[in-house]
């Protein structure tokens, strides 16, 4: 009997060692994947941040009621140091909205201390819309 040799395919082993390279590369590009994946979200939330404290920072210095805490007895004005905002964003028509009502000064009507109303809230996602809660400081806008 004679035999023909012919090499029409790659050997089970050929097989193998091209898998088992395909292997080592996805083992080193998924860790490289998800680390870029997790800095672009971090450096997205960064600058929706600052979107959201300059959009808070223009509606308090266009309103002086969000500036100042006024006395109603003595007319004398407080300035407020800190303010807490709440902003949302709508993806489908990629706009951030904020409301007047949702910028609290950290002093209420009668003039106390407040604390963040938003504190026990947390940012996030629900549907179309994003909720970001944030703190301008006085030094923010000077």
């Amino acid at each position: 009997m004679q035999r023909k040799n012919n090499k029409k395919g790659f050997t089970l082993a050929e097989l193998l060692i091209v898998v088992a390279i395909i292997a080592v590369l996805v083992a080193i590009a998924v860790p490289i994947f998800v680390g870029a994946l997790t800095k672009a979200k971090e450096a997205t939330i960064e600058a929706n941040e600052r979107t959201l404290r300059g959009m808070v920072v223009a509606e308090i210095l266009s309103d002086d009621t969000l500036l100042y805490y006024t006395d109603a007895e003595t007319d004398e004005k407080t300035p407020c140091t800190e303010w807490y905002a709440k902003g949302v964003y709508n993806s489908e028509t990629d706009e951030w909205t904020i409301n007047k009502a949702d910028i609290k000064g950290n002093f209420t009507a009668d003039g106390t201390d407040q604390e963040n109303p938003y504190a026990d809230e947390t940012s996030g996602v629900s549907g179309s819309t994003y909720t970001l809660y944030v703190t301008v400081k006085y030094a923010d806008i000077k």
